[in-house]
């Protein structure tokens, strides 16, 4: 029975739904692995070794055994053989460019396929394979993601009554290191309970203004792209159908993040997680972790602030400009 009167709850906009909405709408990406898991009980589950430890949180709690294979230097599978019966691979659209590969893969190995789209929220995956993204890596939400199954699935989310909203408050009235602090304990609190989006985040995601936002994308990579490439090691071309997560800079050598912090320039390693990894080999995992820059590009933001963000990145790296 629906409640009148009373009190007023948080006042949002209502839109007419959001990017994904032929898609099952969970809580979190782990939320949607941990669904893929329920449904196909597989006995082994291949994954790239360079990602982050959070999606091994739902085989490890499902007794789940794991396998890492290798990348080659434009972070494509190296060798990879095909999944075995019983089997699923998991491939990351790595900084939302990969589109291309996950097509291929998609058609080499169907349903065996779950396609990680967390940094290509835009992506409409091909029909066939697994697929899921993640919300909270491109909007400014306590929670989301969305799950696309290759034929019709009974999963039966649990209810997500609450969300923590706090830091999210704090770094929009300006307080941010109040906000980090608050994010770090939110991530700490992330489960595998297969949950529905809540309400909060669902209604903020309806009145996104999706074209705007992958056009702000767009132009701050490429802003960046044309003041980076020329000393980019990594191949960072940005194909003409994508949406990208953030501007992948390959350095040289590593350089102290905390300096770019404290000129209020934030650029996280993607990901810790790979370096602590214990398992032996994939150094290149670990080095290209050490020394990739994922700047961001997110739709806050405008060419100039790339050029700024690009006059700080300079003083710490010494660039040529």
């Amino acid at each position: 029975m629906k409640h009148i009167g009373g009190y007023f709850e948080l006042d949002l906009p209502r839109g007419r739904g959001g990017w994904h909405s032929g898609a099952l709408a969970l809580s979190t990406g782990r939320a949607c692995m941990a669904a893929i898991l329920q449904h196909e009980r597989p006995r082994k589950v291949r994954l790239p070794f360079y990602m982050c430890d959070a999606l091994l949180m739902p085989m490890r709690e499902a007794g789940i055994a794991v396998e890492f294979y290798a990348l080659d230097k434009r972070l494509e599978p190296l060798e990879l053989e095909a999944p075995k019966p019983g089997e699923l691979m998991v491939a990351v659209n790595y900084f939302g460019l990969q589109s291309t590969l996950i097509t291929s893969l998609s058609e080499r190995f169907g349903r065996r396929l779950v396609a990680d789209h967390s940094q290509a929220f835009f992506d409409k995956p091909d029909p066939g394979h697994w697929s899921f993204c993640s919300a909270r890596k491109f909007f400014g939400v306590p929670d989301g993601a969305y799950l696309y199954a290759p034929e019709v699935v009974d999963i039966r989310p649990l209810p997500n009554p609450q969300s923590d909203i706090r830091h999210l408050v704090s770094r929009l009235i300006g307080r941010q290191q109040t906000g980090y602090r608050q994010v770090r304990r939110h991530e700490r609190k992330i489960d595998c309970q297969i949950r529905t989006i809540s309400a909060l985040s669902e209604r903020l995601l309806s009145a996104v203004d999706y074209a705007d936002a992958r056009r702000r994308r767009r132009e701050n990579y490429l802003a960046l792209h044309r003041l980076l490439a020329e000393e980019n090691l990594f191949d960072a071309a940005l194909p003409g159908d994508t949406t990208p997560c953030c501007y992948p800079m390959l350095l040289s050598h590593p350089i102290d993040r905390a300096a770019l912090a404290r000129d209020r320039l934030y650029v996280p390693t993607l990901w810790e997680d790979v370096v602590k990894r214990r398992a032996p080999g994939f150094d290149f995992e670990r080095d290209f972790t050490a020394r990739l820059l994922p700047m961001p590009v997110d739709h806050r933001y405008q060419p100039e602030d790339m050029e700024d963000a690009v006059r700080r990145l300079q003083k710490v790296a010494k660039l040529k400009r």
